[in-house]
């Protein structure tokens, strides 16, 4: 489990509880690229058509939020996760556009933000 320095969360009830963020640009049939190079995303890899698998740099105890947001040209483009554990240190998401699964293109950026629990002191 991760136990590093962080800054803390101000206004938070328990401590220990960070932030993190990452973001992956598409590359239509190829993995996306992890543009923040040695930040929370260690690897992703397409998995099928609009599926990706994603390895965490560092794991955590609890997740306590989850979102994730697209920017981009595509159109209707959106993103959601599958699967996500921070204990294991992975997540798939699907991207789709009305419900089909369409790999998103050099323009398009997916944003993941993670509100997690840094250790399993006070919980």
């Amino acid at each position: 489990m991760a136990n590093r320095t962080h800054r803390m969360l101000a206004g938070s009830p328990s401590s220990d509880v960070v932030i993190l963020n990452a973001a992956l640009v598409g590359a239509s049939t190829s993995n996306p690229t992890i543009p923040d190079a040695g930040g929370e995303i260690l690897t992703a890899t397409r998995t099928d058509t609009g599926d990706v698998s994603l390895t965490f740099r560092h794991a955590y105890p609890e997740l306590l939020f989850a979102s994730i947001a697209v920017a981009g040209t595509t159109a209707g483009l959106t993103a959601r996760f599958v699967t996500l554990d921070v204990a294991a240190k992975t997540a798939t998401i699907t991207v789709e556009v009305a419900a089909t699964p369409t790999d998103p293109t050099t323009a398009d950026t997916i944003r993941i933000l993670l509100v997690v629990r840094n250790s399993a002191f006070n919980r």
